[in-house]
């Protein structure tokens, strides 16, 4: 079954809408969320168009824990993406929690998703939590690494 495309106009997309969840839609050189001295950077050197989301508290405001934001592209690419402390284990749930939600509310679409954790530290080799959020995602689609984590989009 094939999936609404993802439609643009301008520079920004506009299908399908997330209403006041938007940080940004435009087609920056660098996308980036940060929170208490972690980072998530994308290097947009192909100058894809990219929406940038706060999905915990405006995509989703209810008390099930979510992943913090989140990265669409143009290209279907759609990156999960959670700042956390140290609590890794709870940062691979609340990423499996919120690749469930988006999954529902916008089967619609055939998005490719991707999950990312920024920890403080305590980046676990392999546990179940992990495991699961690998499986999820797919292991290659995965990443969880300390501090900070750029990668080229």
């Amino acid at each position: 079954m094939m999936g609404k495309a993802i439609k643009t106009e301008e520079n920004k997309i506009v299908e399908p809408s997330f209403g006041e969840a938007v940080l940004w839609n435009d087609n920056r050189s660098n996308f980036s969320f940060s929170e208490n001295n972690k980072t998530y950077n994308a290097i947009n050197a192909s100058k894809k168009i990219g929406l940038g989301l706060q999905i915990d508290g405006k995509l989703y405001a209810t008390s099930t824990k979510k992943c913090d934001n989140g990265l669409l592209l143009e290209d279907g690419r759609f990156f999960l993406i959670e700042l956390k402390g140290t609590d890794t284990n709870k940062a691979c749930e609340q990423l499996i929690t919120t690749l469930e939600l988006i999954k529902d509310d916008y089967a619609d679409y055939c998005f490719d998703y991707y999950g990312r954790i920024v920890a403080k530290k305590g980046v676990p080799q392999t546990n179940t939590s992990r495991q699961r959020a690998e499986k999820a995602f797919g292991k290659s689609k995965f990443m969880l690494r300390e501090n900070s984590l750029t990668e080229k989009i």
